[in-house]
């Protein structure tokens, strides 16, 4: 009977030791578990100005690749002004941090028969990264400018309308083909900056900033507007002005298929050349110069009013390339 009694306390005292053990292990896990958390916070920061560094390594790259860019756009643009531009291969040095190497080289091409000139200027580095600008200068050519000051209208064929223009006071003069100026929209469209997806665009957003835009399709510009803004608009396919629509700035418009101005369209400054047939309806006023293969008169009371300023020279803003 002793020795039961004796064995009872053994037995209890087990049980109590491990349920002690058990609380001691998890707070010692707990423990561990703030631990690594603990340790996490820093590692993360630690990662994240890693991250911040890296990225800010890249950024200041990425702007000397933009200076470098610029730089040299800028100079081309003034050397320019006293001699023709050649293309050039340049390797100033070494982009910092990171001592990568970079090159910087000019694209030229040139359009004759308008006298068109596209200047492209790019940087890239040892890593594969680039920058671009590109701008496009018109100096039109002097057959050009004196077939406008001849007239403010030049047809390739015969005037079937010239009474008609006539009476409105409209100068006309047909080449008969002979000395009509080719031209067309395709050696540009490599070139071009933009293009507008529908007429609600051209009609909402205007023509912003001097570039060149591509008209995409059968482009169809709405009436009963004003359309604002100074660019050149390229018409590779029929191109359509509704009625009434004011355009109080100056605007370049090459059309290889054709265009129709409807009725009551004023231009206020503007140099129109196209390929095709160009549709002049009642009322329509045209203050430039204007180049048409064939010209179809759709009512009275057409105005085309010459101006010498048709054809002063047209330069884009300088832009980026994507």
């Amino acid at each position: 009977m002793a020795a039961s009694r004796r064995s009872l306390p053994v037995k209890s005292g087990v049980s109590f030791s491990g349920a002690g053990n058990s609380r001691r292990g998890f707070a010692a896990l707990t423990l561990l578990a703030v631990c690594l958390l603990l340790s996490a916070v820093p590692l993360s920061l630690a990662c994240l100005v890693r991250d911040e560094w890296v990225a800010g390594q890249a950024a200041l790259r990425q702007e000397q690749l933009e200076n470098i860019t610029d730089s040299l756009m800028l100079r081309e643009l003034e050397r320019e002004k006293t001699e023709t531009l050649t293309p050039l291969d340049l390797t100033p040095g070494l982009l910092y941090p990171g001592n990568r190497s970079v090159r910087v080289f000019t694209s030229i091409q040139r359009y004759a028969p308008l006298g068109l000139r596209f200047l492209k200027v790019c940087t890239e580095d040892s890593d594969g990264r680039s920058f671009t600008r590109q701008q496009i200068q018109v100096r039109w050519t002097d057959r050009l400018r004196r077939l406008a000051a001849a007239a403010p209208l030049t047809v390739r064929d015969a005037v079937p309308d010239g009474e008609a223009l006539a009476k409105n006071g409209v100068l006309y003069a047909s080449t008969c083909g002979a000395a009509f100026p080719e031209f067309g929209t395709y050696p540009i469209r490599n070139w071009i900056e933009g293009g507008f997806a529908s007429s609600d665009n051209i009609t909402r957003d205007g023509i912003p900033m001097r570039r060149i835009y591509q008209m995409r399709g059968e482009y169809t510009a709405k009436g009963y507007g004003t359309l604002v803004g100074t660019g050149m608009l390229l018409f590779p396919k029929f191109g359509t002005f509704e009625d009434q629509i004011e355009i109080p700035d100056r605007v370049i418009i090459l059309a290889d298929r054709g265009l129709w101005i409807g009725r009551n369209v004023r231009f206020a400054d503007a140099l129109i050349l196209c390929n095709g047939t160009l549709h002049l309806g009642e009322g329509c006023e045209i203050h430039g110069a204007v180049f048409a293969e064939r010209i179809a008169l759709h009512g009275g009371s057409v105005r085309i009013v010459g101006s010498p300023e048709a054809l002063r020279p047209f330069e884009t803003v300088i832009c980026r390339r994507c």
